[in-house]
């Protein structure tokens, strides 16, 4: 079946951490260690459950373990989750297995754990090798410290790792940015995640901004550190999305899933899934979501179908993020709709205005709509 019907990418969502980050506002808990275990049997029993509603042909080509911090809860726990998914699904060959970490939380023996039981993708949350700016961003870690986690890494055995940094910072300089991608790209990771801060709701960072406690880079400022991302991260790194570079073939395959707008399945606390047209969301509060699944029954709080013509937006939307743009034939099978009968006057607009290009196969941003995406995106809306 189709690749956005049916679905490839597994995700599983561990919402633990040590401490919430000043800019975080994803679903995550610092500590709460007595729900560990219970979350471990809970997040096992939804693979089983989402394994007798899925189709028998589900063959995974990703998983991701994300969060929170995924071995907050002990790397032997993070391996017992993945044997349940091997238990409960087929694992194409070559499949991309990923892990968030920290760069405080691991020694190499834990790392050389990760590698024998076959996760073969590290991302290592650094957001910064200044550690003015990890104070302030509120992360544990020191920029020394961060080194040494991807040293260790290394030394363990992974041969395929992220490094997430962040640019917008409150007091960080086109200077100091340069410093941090410097740091990196000597040390020569396989793939670069570098995003710009947003102050999103109910974060620290939102309380501080309102309270005119920091102040963030002027537009400028940011300007100049996009151009110097560019600059500084030459080939053989390739800009494949918007803020993302990878060496060589190593993209991350499972991002590129949501992305193109394929199916997914998310399982624990707040995981979303996307299935055959439709959204679901699990329940969001670990306690509840645990509470949820001592009885058969899979803990979705809410789900929506998406209509074609918000399905066809979404999925241009998403695809333009992608250096390659979104594939016109593609498209036209999965919706039986063109571009054009979606877009009409705005397509002329921002094809007028240099903002997007159509060849013979793709619809893409082009340099000038690369640099204003946000904009664009608002456009197609």
């Amino acid at each position: 079946m189709s690749s956005w019907l049916v679905p490839a990418s597994l995700y599983i969502h561990i919402p633990f951490c040590q401490a919430k980050c000043h800019y975080c506002s994803f679903n995550s808990y610092p500590a709460q260690e007595s729900l560990h275990a219970p979350y471990l049997k809970a997040v096992k029993k939804e693979l089983v459950l989402q394994k007798n509603k899925l189709s028998q042909s589900t063959q995974l080509r990703t998983i991701f373990f994300g969060g929170g911090t995924p071995a907050v809860i002990g790397v032997d726990g993070v391996i017992e989750l993945l044997s349940s998914v091997l238990d409960c699904f087929r694992i194409a060959e070559n499949c991309e297995i990923s892990i968030e970490t920290n760069p405080e939380l691991l020694e190499i023996k834990d790392y050389q754990k990760l590698v024998q039981s076959g996760i073969n993708r590290l991302s290592i949350g650094i957001q910064s090798f200044i550690d003015t700016e990890l104070a302030l961003l509120g992360r544990i870690h020191s920029a020394s410290k961060a080194e040494k986690a991807y040293e260790m890494a290394r030394m363990a055995g992974f041969d395929n790792i992220n490094l997430d940094l962040m640019y917008g910072i409150p007091g960080q300089t086109p200077g100091s940015w340069v410093r941090s991608i410097t740091v990196a790209t000597k040390l020569n990771p396989e793939h670069l995640s570098l995003y710009q801060l947003s102050i999103e709701e109910g974060t620290e960072f939102e309380n501080r901004w309102k309270n005119k406690l920091i102040s963030l880079p002027s537009e400028e400022e940011i300007s100049s550190m996009d151009r110097l991302t560019k600059e500084l991260c030459p080939p053989p790194y390739e800009q494949y999305e918007i803020s993302n570079y990878a060496r060589g073939e190593r993209r991350c395959k499972h991002n590129i899933t949501y992305w193109k707008n394929h199916a997914y399945l998310g399982v624990g606390a707040g995981a979303v899934s996307y299935i055959d047209g439709v959204r679901m969301k699990n329940i969001e509060v670990p306690r509840a979501y645990c509470e949820h699944l001592k009885e058969p029954s899979l803990p979705v709080a809410n789900s929506e179908r998406l209509e074609r013509y918000e399905s066809f937006k979404e999925t241009v939307i998403m695809g333009l993020r992608l250096r390659e743009g979104v594939e016109l034939g593609s498209l036209k099978a999965r919706y039986n709709l063109t571009i054009t009968e979606v877009y009409t006057t705005v397509l002329d607009k921002l094809l007028a205005g240099d903002m997007l290009r159509v060849t013979d196969t793709h619809l893409q941003l082009t340099e000038r709509g690369w640099s204003v995406s946000n904009l664009v995106m608002a456009d197609l809306v």
